[in-house]
């Protein structure tokens, strides 16, 4: 599969077994492969069928804060996200979805960026 080496790319697995870049990948795994590829190798390692998600794009280019499913650049960034999915005001619903998750409580303490692997 040919993609762009500027890129990061990630693959979330949906259903079935694949094998990302010689890992094997099974329901909720995320393979990850760093900039610098122009290629991926993905395989259905089964007999059964497989669904992916491939995503990917250009590196942030500073560090991240991470939490449940949230991603920004600070805790502020963060706890307003988490305002506003509580609030119901931006994210829309799914069609018979049923509720949002609820968000957990924010931690007790300052969220810190993540420092790149």
């Amino acid at each position: 599969l040919p993609i762009e080496p500027g890129h990061e790319h990630g693959v979330l697995v949906d259903t079935g077994k694949v094998n990302f870049a010689g890992t094997d990948l099974s329901h909720a795994d995320l393979g990850y492969r760093p900039t610098g590829s122009a290629s991926l190798a993905l395989a259905n390692s089964t007999d059964q069928p497989a669904r992916v998600v491939l995503i990917g794009g250009t590196p942030f280019d500073e560090d991240i804060v991470m939490w449940w499913n949230f991603v920004g650049r600070t805790h502020a960034e963060i706890a307003e996200a988490r305002a506003t999915w509580e609030s119901g005001d931006r994210f829309g619903t799914v069609s018979g979805g049923g509720d949002p998750l609820p968000a957990p409580p924010m931690p007790p303490v300052t969220l810190k960026p993540r420092g790149r692997a």
